[in-house]
């Protein structure tokens, strides 16, 4: 990741005021949080993002294995949806489950979520009874 520092004077009426300004790289959207949970055999994601452009691309992404991903659901959002949280429910997941959440904007450029991960319920049979 690219570290940049951008140092800003200003003159105003013989007063001198600096300000720092940091980020972590060039993407304008960014999960500020992301948590998983298990809720029987589906798997519940929730989200907040910080947005700083009019537009971001959402790309819920899973995997078995936790290398190898495949989309499951895609979606945008402006400005204003980018305020309030998100969430998404995978139905009936079977084992472990990992997930990440690719971000996009306007420009093409990407970010990759934190990865998460969440176990359902195993799925197999249950005797109920037996008769002899």
């Amino acid at each position: 990741m690219k570290l940049f520092l951008l140092l800003l004077s200003f003159l105003i009426g013989g007063l001198v005021v600096q300000a720092q300004v940091s980020g972590a790289d060039s993407v304008p959207v960014r999960l500020s949080t992301l948590d998983a949970r298990s809720n029987g055999n589906d798997a519940r994601l929730d989200w907040k993002v910080v947005c700083f452009l009019d537009y971001a691309k959402f790309e819920i992404q899973r995997s078995a294995d936790g290398s190898n991903y495949t989309t499951i659901n895609i979606f945008e959002a402006d400005y204003l949806r980018c305020r309030q949280p998100f969430d998404y429910t995978d139905a009936n997941i079977n084992g472990k489950a990992f997930y990440r959440i690719k971000v996009g904007d306007i420009d093409g450029r990407i970010y990759h979520s934190k990865i998460v991960a969440v176990t359902g319920k195993e799925r197999g049979f249950e005797i109920n009874s037996l008769t002899p």
